[in-house]
């Protein structure tokens, strides 16, 4: 992270599967005038609420939409209300590049589709996502590859579960909800109990 940047925790299910549930992001403060379509930004909504969804089209403000909405934003995005750009993307001990431009496009697109594969839900997309992991258990099995939770401790004495799979952290426990959070695409191909453990 540099100085200029600021982070931003992300709450909510718009972005999904690109932001998830308790995600930091790096904002960097720009100029509207340096977005680009595609780019993903943080904004100040009407309540006073940071959001943060990926740019549609420009003309003087931005539009904006959800990756995982159906519809853009009502309210387009006026150069006061801008925070800046959504530069990285820091997940479960990771640094993730958020791209813009041509490739935040093709990602908005694909992120927008591949987010239907959500074993939670119960549409087409939710049958593929069960049938996907009822399938990888199986191989997982014979490669005898098993999640392992951890328990780290924290400065200040704290404790957090988190889930390997060969070394890899690919989920925690949420000690707010007593649930495990598992990240995408991990979600697709791994069960995990539902309470803590």
């Amino acid at each position: 992270m540099t100085e200029q940047t600021t982070l931003f925790r992300y709450h909510g299910r718009s972005m999904w599967p690109c932001f998830q549930e308790g995600d930091l992001l790096e904002i960097l403060p720009v100029a509207i005038d340096s977005i680009h379509s595609g780019d993903c930004v943080a904004f100040r909504v009407d309540n006073g609420q940071t959001a943060a969804h990926r740019v549609v089209s420009m003309q003087g403000s931005l539009t904006t939409r959800g990756d995982a909405l159906p519809v853009v934003d009502r309210e387009a995005i006026q150069s006061e209300h801008l925070l800046g750009k959504v530069v990285s993307i820091y997940r479960l001990g990771r640094s993730i590049k958020v791209r813009g431009g041509l490739v935040g496009r093709v990602s908005g697109f694909l992120y927008h589709y591949a987010g239907r594969i959500d074993p939670n839900r119960s549409s087409r997309g939710g049958k593929l996502a069960r049938v996907i992991r009822a399938s990888s258990t199986l191989v997982f099995r014979m490669l005898n590859c098993a999640c392992v939770a951890r328990t780290l401790k924290l400065t200040g004495g704290d404790k957090i579960t988190v889930w390997e799979l060969q070394g890899r952290v690919i989920g925690r426990q949420d000690s707010r909800k007593s649930e495990n959070f598992l990240a995408w695409p991990w979600s697709v191909f791994v069960e995990l109990p539902k309470k803590a453990i």
